[in-house]
């Protein structure tokens, strides 16, 4: 079971907390103390939240998707850059590319302004994938913090 919820047996409604075992036998969740299966509600549920964690790459840790840094090992995680203040250079300066230096990306930002902005199509594309959370830095990660 996850370490995030609480179960409550159906048929004992006895709590299973965090620290508890829980048996799995053929994809089903049983209770350790009476041993009824949990509702297939609930496994899918656990299935779920469990799916969305992330692991460190530090230590291996699970970790939400949208930490900064690892809570175990301190390792930093994600990029430091926000999507408004992208967005914003890409309104008002995107045809410099000034938006793609904020990131990092200074290959394809000198050849903004030579291409003026890809006649206009790039910057589209750009506030695309920037308001969608779609736009990455030059280390490959995703830009999704607003603020």
């Amino acid at each position: 079971m996850s370490t995030e919820s609480v179960e409550k047996c159906e048929c004992c409604s006895r709590q299973m907390g965090k620290d508890e075992q829980a048996m799995v036998w053929q994809n089903t969740i049983v209770c350790s103390n009476c041993h009824d299966r949990l509702s297939r509600q609930a496994a899918q549920r656990e299935a779920i939240v469990a799916s969305r964690l992330w692991r460190c790459s530090g230590c291996g840790a699970q970790i939400h998707p949208t930490a900064l840094a690892c809570p175990k090992c301190g390792a930093q995680l994600g990029t430091p850059e926000r999507i408004l203040p992208v967005l914003l250079l890409c309104w008002f300066l995107g045809i410099l590319g000034v938006h793609r230096f904020y990131v990092g990306k200074v290959g394809t930002g000198l050849l903004m302004p030579l291409t003026l902005g890809g006649f206009g199509l790039w910057i589209i594309c750009d506030l695309i994938m920037i308001v969608t959370g779609n736009f990455i830095d030059r280390e490959g990660n995703k830009i999704t913090r607003w603020v």
